[in-house]
C-alpha cells in the first residue's frame, strides 16, 4: 500500500500551522509534464520507488509546485516531493492533539523561504534554521532558472558544522555534475537572521574559502 497524504486535509481545520521537525522529513526535487494536480499526484505515486529514500509503504507524502524562474517556455514543471515516515507523522499529530493543538496543515521549516526568496542567476542558497531547528539548514540549488536540488541538512554540535555542511555540499555538487546541470563552481548565498549570519558565514567560509553574501529572510 502507498499512502499519499494531503497534509492540508488530513487534520482538523483550525487555521493553525504546525512545523514538522527537520529531522523527520525528506525532500526531493523532480520534474513532471505540466498537468492538473490530480494527474500530477498520480505520476508522482508511480515514481515513488525511485524518489523515496524509504520503503514507499512506510511513508506519507505530498508535493509542492515550484514556480519556474526561467524565461524559456517548457512542457515540464518542477515540484518538491515531501516525504516522511508515516508513524512519525501520526505520532507528531497525536502529541499536538494531546496538547489541545489541532493543526490545519503541516509544513516543513524554511520551505516557504526557498519558494519566495528572489534568486538572481545560478547559485546555491543556504537557508539557516532557527529556534528548535537552529542546527539545521535547507540548501537550494538554482540553475537555468529552475530548482535542481534541495537538501535539508541536520547538523550536530556547532564545532562540527563546517565539516558536516561541507560534506553535504560536496555530495550535492557531485550529483549536480553527474546530472549535467552543474557546470561550474557554485556561487553561494546565505539567508539567515542578522544575529545568526556571522556564525553561518564563518562555517560557509571554511568550505568556500571566500566571503558569502548574506540576506535577511522574508517575513
Amino acid at each position: 500500500e502507498i499512502y499519499q497524504c494531503d497534509w492540508s486535509s488530513d487534520v482538523c481545520s483550525s487555521d493553525l500551522l504546525a512545523w514538522l521537525p527537520a529531522g523527520s522529513v525528506f525532500l526531493r526535487v523532480a520534474q513532471f509534464p505540466k498537468c492538473d494536480r490530480a494527474e500530477l499526484l498520480a505520476m508522482v505515486e508511480l515514481s515513488l520507488e525511485k524518489i523515496s529514500p524509504l520503503p514507499v509503504a512506510q511513508v506519507v507524502w505530498t508535493v509542492e509546485p515550484v514556480p519556474s524562474r526561467s524565461g524559456l517556455p517548457s512542457e515540464m514543471q518542477t515540484v518538491i516531493v515531501l516525504l516522511a515516515l508515516r508513524n512519525e507523522v501520526e505520532k507528531f499529530l497525536g502529541t499536538l492533539e494531546a496538547r489541545g493543538f489541532l493543526a490545519d496543515r503541516l509544513e516543513v521549516p524554511l520551505l516557504h523561504q526557498v519558494l519566495t526568496t528572489k534568486t538572481d542567476g545560478d547559485g546555491t542558497w543556504v537557508f539557516a534554521g532557527r529556534s528548535a531547528d537552529a542546527n539545521s539548514c535547507l540548501i537550494a540549488w538554482w540553475y537555468g532558472g529552475e530548482l535542481r536540488s534541495l537538501t535539508l541538512a541536520k547538523l550536530t554540535a556547532p564545532e562540527n558544522w563546517a565539516r558536516e555542511l561541507g560534506e553535504v555540499l560536496t555530495k550535492s555538487a557531485w550529483a549536480g555534475e553527474l546530472e549535467g546541470w552543474l557546470t561550474g563552481a557554485p556561487r553561494f548565498r546565505l539567508v539567515a537572521a542578522p544575529e545568526d549570519q556571522e556564525v553561518w558565514q564563518r562555517v560557509l567560509r571554511e568550505h568556500t574559502g571566500a566571503d558569502v553574501d548574506a540576506l535577511k529572510p522574508d517575513r
